[in-house]
């Protein structure tokens, strides 16, 4: 493995065929290139969703029933929400990328 920026601990994984020769290496069964791609941001969104019921399920139930009708907050009950997830959201992140 070779450092990708110094300092930053962010680390790279060789792959054949890419434009630097390298790869960034993810988390939950994904690849970098899924950040690119429908098919992909819906795997990461169903692990994301998966992170949140394993953390807090109570949360990822009202998560979800918030995605499912957005109508059904208010903009303070969203903001309450989304300010709730947002630590799980970073821990999320923070593991995604290593």
């Amino acid at each position: 493995m070779a450092d990708a920026t110094p300092g930053t601990g962010d680390t790279l994984a060789a792959a054949p065929g890419g434009a630097s020769g390298t790869t960034l290496a993810l988390a939950f069964g994904l690849a970098f290139d899924d950040l690119h791609h429908r098919p992909g941001l819906l795997r990461l969104d169903a692990r994301w969703l998966e992170f949140l019921t394993d953390a807090a399920p109570a949360l990822a139930e009202r998560y979800a029933g918030a995605r499912a009708a957005p109508e059904s907050l208010d903009a303070k009950a969203e903001a309450a929400l989304l300010i709730e997830a947002g630590p799980f959201l970073d821990a999320f992140v923070a593991r995604l990328f290593g």
